[in-house]
């Protein structure tokens, strides 16, 4: 499976997390560099690079960096990042990747930028732009917890939207552009791993739930 260097970054950080790693943007930033000047992903040569000091500090030996880098991205492919759209939520912004044909439409989009921007305030068809972009960004390997929680506060606190609302658009964006069923899952799982409750991650789950048999595989 394909994954840009955004993608890379954010599952080596969330692997790191997970092991109780402090996270030290220098380190997974040279990982993520060297990846991208090799075009390669090999775990031991990755975890041989990372400096004494954070082995150090996060008593793990380069066996140890060498087995979390191969659980986060060792079945990954690195690719360009050639196509990307922000999603601006309470003037807070974050970077989507996309990948293949997807695309983002409706709400405040601006084209050249890709850029959809949302608020409180913001009609209820932006909003869902917003729910369009950030379910496009994980049909293509690329689930932003970040702004997936921030854009959760803001569905739940709209009284004029609800869970069913965020599960058609669910099922249109992937009906659209359907990702194949195993990246389905794994949307699934990182949903269930971001620990997001709310009307959001409820009707995205069960809009994948429903379409999922319908997924080539």
């Amino acid at each position: 499976m394909t994954a840009t260097p955004a993608v890379l970054q954010r599952k080596l950080g969330a692997e790191f997390a997970r092991r109780r790693w402090q996270y030290d943007a220098e380190v997974v930033g040279d990982l993520i560099e060297h990846i991208e000047r090799t075009g390669a992903i090999d775990p031991p040569a990755l975890a041989r690079r990372v400096p004494r000091l954070f082995r150090e500090h996060n008593d793990a030996t380069v066996e140890d960096l060498t087995d979390a880098i191969a659980a986060a991205i060792g079945d990954r492919t690195p690719v360009a990042d050639t196509s990307g759209a922000t999603l601006v939520i309470n003037d807070h912004s974050h970077n989507l990747t996309l990948s293949g044909n997807a695309s983002i439409t409706g709400g405040n989009v601006n084209v050249g930028g890709m850029q959809i921007v949302v608020g409180f305030d913001a009609p209820k068809e932006e909003i869902l732009a917003g729910v369009a972009a950030l379910v496009r960004a994980a049909a293509s390997g690329d689930w932003n917890a970040d702004a997936a929680r921030e854009l959760a506060e803001l569905v739940d606190a709209r009284d004029d939207i609800d869970y069913g609302d965020v599960h058609d658009i669910t099922v249109e964006v992937l009906e659209e552009d359907p990702p194949k069923q195993g990246r389905a899952k794994e949307m699934l799982a990182d949903i269930a791993t971001s620990g997001i409750a709310g009307a959001l991650t409820t009707g995205i789950t069960v809009g994948i739930g429903e379409i999922l048999g319908q997924l080539p595989t």
